[in-house]
């Protein structure tokens, strides 16, 4: 369960919270070992780049950068691994992923003495990567494992509704709502890993990560409209990015109390993919510290693990054409999943 905060503060002083929500992003795997074959075959169903987003006051300060923005993938990943020999496999895989983004935002029409309307875009489209991984463990204490994974170009298709259209512009829209059918495409990055595990004893575990995100294939945003209205100011919409690669480290330890029960604890630092220019309220994003905890129960052949996680992100003042002003965030993440050994 990912449950975002956020808060944005005017140069003015002013400010506005998110609205509770809580996003549920899915985690299912399943192995199996070719023992004839030296392979292993694996099935994993997860969120790359998970589900969540940002809810404001439809009526608040950032209405006219962002109301609601949700993101959703959902990967479907395939792999085959082979151990080359006894100290070395390597893995191969496709993986086919769904994409989701819905946004709402206000258009001032104040200019026309009317209220606000409001715009809601909903898309969806899907695509194609692959993965590769490689893993060397030459004695019981040390392991390192590299990980890459490509990046995904989705094409999406959709619908713009535009609705309380202010009666001065209804001529050219032909009514108080609008609709038309929208498509795009989004560049999902590629990212690469590599870890590093110590084990000074059966008990212990000590692991650090190193990860690259290749956010820099995220330029710019564009949407083509099937009907445009350009006497109002409605054409294709092209949003410049400029996002930038980012590079994330983490560091964990897993502790085993006894042949039942493990305990484990973590830390990982993230630097933000989001320059000032183009940050907005949809994604406030920002330098962040995660801390976790969680533990691990063995029961037989069952497993049950859980764990807490939580993002602090620096506070950021940002000045630019979208919406000036200070963000402050907070992610926590509570998961836990069950596992069988067939």
């Amino acid at each position: 369960m990912v449950i975002p905060k956020s808060t944005y503060e005017s140069p003015g002083g002013d400010s506005v919270d998110t609205q509770f929500q809580a996003f549920f992003p899915p985690n299912f795997y399943i192995i199996h070992g070719l023992s004839h074959y030296g392979m292993t075959a694996g099935l994993g169903v997860y969120a790359p780049f998970g589900i969540g987003g940002r809810k404001w006051p439809a009526d608040g300060l950032t209405r006219y950068s962002s109301i609601e923005s949700t993101l959703g993938t959902v990967t479907i990943n395939p792999t085959l691994a082979v151990k080359l020999r006894p100290d070395l496999s390597v893995a191969a895989g496709f993986d086919y992923m769904l994409a989701q983004n819905d946004t709402d935002t206000a258009v001032d029409q104040s200019a026309l003495g009317a209220a606000d309307a409001r715009t809601k875009i909903k898309t969806h489209g899907d695509g194609w990567g692959y993965n590769l991984g490689l893993f060397y463990r030459p004695n019981s204490a040390w392991s390192a494992g590299l990980a890459y994974r490509s990046g995904i170009s989705v094409d999406q298709k959709g619908t713009l509704d535009m609705n309380n259209i202010a009666a001065a512009a209804q001529p050219l829209f032909g009514g108080s709502s609008f609709q038309t059918a929208v498509s795009g495409k989004v560049d999902f990055p590629e990212m690469a890993d590599i870890g590093i595990a110590y084990r000074p004893t059966e008990r212990w575990v000590i692991d650090v990560d190193a990860e690259w995100t290749g956010w820099s294939s995220f330029q710019r945003a564009q949407l083509d409209l099937a009907t445009e209205v350009p006497a109002a100011g409605l054409t294709d919409i092209s949003v410049p990015q400029d996002w930038h690669d980012t590079w994330g480290y983490k560091i964990g330890a897993d502790f085993k109390v006894s042949d039942h029960l493990s305990l484990r604890a973590g830390y990982a630092y993230f630097n933000t993919a989001v320059p000032a220019a183009t940050l907005t309220a949809s994604d406030p994003d920002a330098d962040q510290h995660n801390v976790s905890v969680g533990l691990g129960w063995r029961e037989g052949r069952w497993t049950i693990d859980g764990y807490y996680n939580l993002g602090i992100f620096r506070n950021r003042r940002v000045t630019n054409a979208i919406l000036s002003g200070r963000y402050e965030t907070y992610v926590q993440y509570f998961g836990t999943s069950v596992g069988y050994n067939f």
